[in-house]
């Protein structure tokens, strides 16, 4: 009898623990943000081919070139999946983001910020590729 009524504690204490996490993650945000992301990228509306007649006009005009309009384009990609992370054009297109140089690199990476946004859990492993590598630390001296 004492073993079944500890087994029966035992539950009880796991429900509570469990209802505590849960109304932890609602009250912190986690679960509003974990509704937003899954409502967005459920209803994305964007329209992939948008952006490929977008990309095809500046290659045939030798516009993407200019990184004036290649910024725009890539900022046109980030609007339009704002929230959803829906980053596949630019994963299918790396090598044409790579265009861009100075502050349109900068911009185009935190395109993929406006992209992910809310997508806090898995941020650095998405930025990673596009983030220059992390120098070795140092020990000792200046």
């Amino acid at each position: 009898a004492d073993s079944s009524s500890s087994s029966s504690s035992d539950a009880r204490s796991d429900e509570i623990w469990d209802r505590f996490a849960r109304a932890r993650r609602v009250l912190t945000g986690g679960f509003t943000s974990e509704l937003a992301l899954s409502f967005l990228h459920k209803n994305s509306d964007s329209d992939r081919l948008v952006m490929d007649a977008l990309k095809k006009a500046l290659e045939e005009r030798g516009a993407s070139r200019n990184s004036v309009l290649h910024n725009c384009a890539v900022s046109a990609h980030a609007y339009l999946n704002a929230g959803t992370t829906n980053d596949s054009f630019l994963r299918d297109h790396l090598d044409w983001m790579r265009k861009a140089s100075n502050w349109a690199k900068f911009s185009a990476t935190a395109s993929l910020g406006v992209i992910h946004a809310g997508h806090t859990t898995e941020a650095m492993t998405l930025l990673e590729p596009y983030l220059p590598p992390s120098p070795p630390p140092r020990w000792g001296g200046p």
